[in-house]
């Protein structure tokens, strides 16, 4: 792997923007999901080391070469944080119940505990979905699969609290 490449680096997140500092200090910020950068190979060492943003799903490294070299993936295990959005849709939807719940046993993130129930959302809202699948899924993150998220609004409604 030459460390010159410039590695594709994209926004993960279950919702949202996410904001990334170069090593020369310059912010670059990735507006919505699926929104990517190409970085140098030390940038994303940088971001490996200094913040859990890979380990914990948030940013995808689009570079299967580093991928292995930063312990993510090796010929058949891969960690479940360092998936991408699109092969994580496929896992919830081609794994059945008891896959489900050894996956969501495993050490992962919130971040990506919340990505697992949007797309099981956006299967059950589409297609449907087990409902064997949607309980474990339920059970093992507290949210709910069935159901939308409350609106930015009503969040933002019921998050104000009276100062006197």
């Amino acid at each position: 792997m030459t460390k010159t490449k410039m590695i594709r680096v994209v926004n993960n997140m279950p919702t949202g923007s996410l904001g990334i500092v170069l090593t020369d200090g310059k912010p670059i910020v990735l507006p919505k999901p699926g929104n990517y950068k190409e970085v140098s190979f030390d940038n994303v060492l940088n971001i490996f080391n200094s913040c859990k943003l890979i380990q914990r799903g948030h940013l995808y490294i689009d570079n299967k070469d580093v991928r292995i070299e930063f312990g993510l993936e090796d010929g058949d295990q891969v960690d479940i944080n360092a998936l991408s959005r699109e092969e994580l849709g496929e896992l919830v939807k081609e794994s059945d119940a008891k896959q489900l719940e050894a996956i969501l046993a495993a050490d992962t993130s919130d971040g990506t505990k919340e990505k697992i129930v949007l797309l099981a959302r956006e299967q059950y809202n589409n297609e449907s979905m087990d409902a064997k699948k949607v309980k474990v899924i339920e059970t093992a993150t507290g949210m709910s699969v069935t159901e939308e998220a409350p609106s930015e609004s009503e969040t933002t409604k019921s998050s104000m609290i009276s100062k006197k």
